[in-house]
């Protein structure tokens, strides 16, 4: 099992000043990874083209661990353009996680676990389920080869109860709360994080970040 609340603690060691709020985003990124912001692709490369042209080059961490298990990532804008990475490179392995990640938990799915015991939804698109073996590993349950989405929902709103109350600062009830929602919602850096870090990144996870740590 997956050790967040020593992860959780090492990088506050990095992000001191990060709030409860910050955390939340992280374990949220960690279990869920891209998909949430993934709605239109090319409006996805706009964005990030935009942000990409504004950002400034930096030396620092490439891909910045956002699971105990290090299989999902937090890609830095300004490291790889420091590295020559292209923009399209970034752009696909952010698209590609989303994809995979894509077997988000909807409410329809939510009320089929109550009728079934087991939901087996995924994307008809990519025939990607959420209950195989490589989603258990990401949601922090190795070695099991079934995973409910009701159990990844679980471990999600327990990591947050027990990694909020790390942080110094923030609303840690209003996050509790969210995570014990049927779908929880993503949230923002708080403006304390973003003064202090400038964060400029996108998720992957270990397939997607593979060719950057190969390059």
């Amino acid at each position: 099992m997956c050790d967040w609340i020593s992860f959780v603690k090492g990088y506050l060691k990095k992000r001191e000043l990060a709030q409860a709020e910050d955390i939340y985003k992280l374990v949220y990124q960690g279990f869920f990874g891209s998909e949430h912001a993934i709605s239109d692709h090319i409006a996805v490369a706009k964005w990030l083209k935009m942000e990409w042209d504004e950002v400034e080059e930096s030396e620092g961490e490439l891909l910045e661990p956002i699971h105990p298990c290090k299989c999902m990532y937090r890609l830095n804008l300004g490291p790889a353009k420091h590295q020559k990475i292209p923009c399209d490179d970034v752009l696909f392995a952010f698209v590609s996680t989303a994809i995979e990640k894509k077997q988000s938990i909807t409410q329809k799915d939510i009320e089929k676990e109550g009728e079934t015991g087991n939901i087996r939804s995924g994307n008809e698109q990519t025939g990607i389920s959420p209950c195989n073996e490589r989603q258990a590993v990401l949601s922090g349950y190795e070695g099991q080869s079934v995973l409910s989405c009701q159990a990844r929902l679980s471990q999600f709103k327990n990591a947050v109860k027990e990694c909020v109350v790390l942080a110094t600062d923030g609303d840690t009830a209003r996050c509790i709360k969210l995570s014990s929602k049927a779908l929880p919602p993503s949230l923002h850096h708080s403006s304390r994080y973003k003064k202090a870090y400038n964060p400029h990144y996108r998720v992957v996870d270990e397939v997607a970040a593979k060719p950057f740590v190969d390059r």
